[in-house]
């Protein structure tokens, strides 16, 4: 999320402000609609958030500011219009989607390859330092985006599995290209969009996984 994402009751951007998530809250997305001209999210714990607003094609002459963009913004929208970044075509973004694809393991001490989605399913495998994977789902686990590998050789051969791929403050894989079908953003995971956005953590230092 950037500059503190409001999450609200109903889809209306007038609708009753439940929440605000800070800059750097991990959120996973089961659908999405568009309300006055705003890509809105349903968050999977209840709840909608702004994701984006196309702009017009046009680069925004003030790309410094966060309070308007190209199109013109009033009413409920332009309170919403604060918490986002102006992007070059003049929209705003809110949240930034988790890409698909090619990913290297920045995390030295062997980065564990799960069974399932969960951290606390068993553990199949660990990846070294460099290694390259392809991620095809991603989903959000106590804050931790994880990723859905596709198959990966190791010693006990073919696998597939889970990695955690960062949370605010850490980061165990960088994304580094788009999979084999040319696909690098957004997911395919479980509901309509199967969005997982954030605002990108830091390091890959030693941390619960």
């Amino acid at each position: 999320a950037d500059c503190g994402c409001p999450v609200t009751e109903g889809a209306r951007l007038d609708t009753k402000m439940r929440e605000v998530l800070v800059r750097g809250t991990c959120f996973e997305v089961t659908a999405t609609r568009i309300e006055e001209g705003v890509v809105r999210g349903l968050v999977a714990w209840g709840g909608f958030v702004s994701l984006f607003a196309p702009g017009s094609g046009v680069p925004s002459k003030s790309s410094n500011s966060n309070t308007s963009n190209s199109n013109g913004t009033n009413g409920a929208k332009q309170n919403f219009t604060k918490h986002g970044n102006i992007r070059a075509d003049g929209g705003i973004n809110f949240a930034m989607p988790v890409p698909l694809g090619q990913y290297s393991i920045i995390y030295p001490h062997g980065l564990p390859v799960t069974a399932g989605f969960s951290r606390h399913t068993p553990i199949k495998t660990k990846l070294k330092l460099d290694d390259i994977v392809e991620v095809v789902e991603t989903r959000v686990e106590d804050g931790k985006v994880r990723g859905r590998l596709s198959a990966i050789i190791c010693a006990a051969g073919i696998s597939r599995g889970w990695i955690s791929i960062f949370d605010p403050s850490c980061r165990w894989a960088k994304f580094v290209g788009r999979d084999s079908s040319g696909n690098g953003n957004g997911g395919s995971g479980k509901g309509a969009s199967g969005h997982r956005h954030s605002q990108r953590g830091t390091s890959g230092r030693k941390l619960d996984f």
